[in-house]
C-alpha cells in the first residue's frame, strides 16, 4: 500500500538518543498505525475474544487514536531535537 517499510526504533537503557529515535519513527509510522489500529478494533459489544480474533487491545487503539499521544511525541521531539544536534557535534 505504502510501498515503504519502516521500523519503529526501540529505545535503549544505555542509549538515550534511542528514545527520540524511537519517537521519531513513531511520528513516521503514524498514519500506518492509525490505519492499523482501526482496522483491528476490538469490537467494544464483545467480552470474550473468539479463538482465532486478531484485535488490538482497547487501551492501544484508544492511545494511538489520541491527539494528546501524538502532540506528547512531536513536543517530546521538539524538545530533544537540539540536544541531539549537538551530541553529533561532539562526537
Amino acid at each position: 500500500m505504502y510501498r515503504k517499510t519502516y521500523a519503529i526504533f526501540a529505545p535503549c537503557e544505555t542509549r538515550w538518543k534511542s528514545l527520540f529515535f524511537m519517537c521519531t519513527t513513531l511520528l513516521r509510522t503514524q498514519e500506518a498505525l492509525e490505519i492499523l489500529a482501526i482496522k483491528f478494533k476490538s469490537p467494544f459489544s464483545e467480552t470474550r475474544r473468539r479463538t482465532g480474533d486478531n484485535y488490538i487491545h482497547r487501551k492501544i487503539f484508544e492511545i494511538i487514536g489520541s491527539n494528546d499521544f501524538w502532540d506528547q511525541i512531536k513536543n517530546l521531539v521538539k524538545l530533544l531535537t537540539p540536544y541531539c544536534k549537538l551530541l553529533n557535534m561532539l562526537q
